[in-house]
């Protein structure tokens, strides 16, 4: 995965768990596992459910590859022992960077300059 990749992935994921500290009590099982041990994460079809989307083609095969690298990254940092809070799949999970950038107004900086910064779309 690219370091832009990477950067939009993490960008999603900070904007879902800003209101998420690890060790929040939501109710849910999903995050409480995240916090305890291994996450349970929706399936790809499931995720489509509980969003409303739908894919077909190479566009689904996309997204659903993009899914996967998603769950990686949400992993990766839950296994975290510093972490300050908790990754978990959302709305933003599958979004490109365009579309981050369209709906959102997040536009990423060269490479090596870090973070992201806001830009009305």
């Amino acid at each position: 995965m690219s370091a832009i990749g990477r950067h939009r992935s993490l960008v999603a994921l900070a904007v879902a768990a800003a209101a998420s500290p690890a060790g929040a009590s939501s109710g849910s099982a999903q995050q409480s596992d995240a916090v305890h041990g291994a996450a349970q994460h929706p399936s790809f079809d499931e995720y489509l459910g509980m969003y409303g989307l739908a894919y077909g083609g190479a566009e689904r095969r996309n997204r659903e590859r993009a899914y996967a690298r998603e769950l990686e990254l949400i992993d990766a940092h839950n296994e975290k022992s510093d972490r300050t809070w908790t990754a978990t799949v959302n709305q933003f999970t599958i979004l490109t960077p365009d579309e981050m950038q369209h709906h959102y107004g997040l536009v990423r900086r060269a490479a090596g300059e870090g973070g992201a910064v806001f830009a009305p779309p």
